[in-house]
């Protein structure tokens, strides 16, 4: 039952990956259709740009997540005793959506990774 929950968990996070990777190959692919031309180099070099830009849509997520605690919607002095309850309440609710935000820059992170290292296996297989 354990190991069933950790597969889920794995495909839920891979799904998203493969998804993205997926996006970036084909989105190069049918690039062709438009420009024409297509050679394993010019592949190559559209898979390469492909995964830095989802790397670098994973990076506005970290820099959303920096900005997410400069305020927690509470005062800075808590002057009744439900103020702690409130401001407890929103800080979790922060860190899930900073947590959430995490899952999202690995993700595309380790899709450009991906696409990268495609991209490299194109090239070599074009030679």
């Amino acid at each position: 039952m354990e190991q069933d929950r950790w597969t889920k968990a794995v495909w839920r996070f891979a799904r998203t990956v493969l998804i993205v990777c997926g996006v970036v190959v084909a989105g190069a692919a049918l690039s062709f259709l438009v420009a024409g031309d297509f050679t394993f180099q010019a592949y190559s070099e559209r898979l390469f740009w492909g995964g830095i830009g989802a790397s670098l849509v994973g990076g506005f997520a970290v820099v959303a997540a920096l900005g997410a605690y400069s305020t927690l919607g509470t005062p800075s002095v808590l002057t009744a005793p439900g103020d702690a309850r409130i401001a407890h309440s929103r800080v979790g609710e922060y860190l899930q959506t900073n947590a959430r935000r995490y899952a999202f820059t690995i993700r595309m992170i380790l899709a450009g990774a991906i696409c990268v290292g495609l991209s490299a296996l194109v090239g070599l297989f074009g030679r």
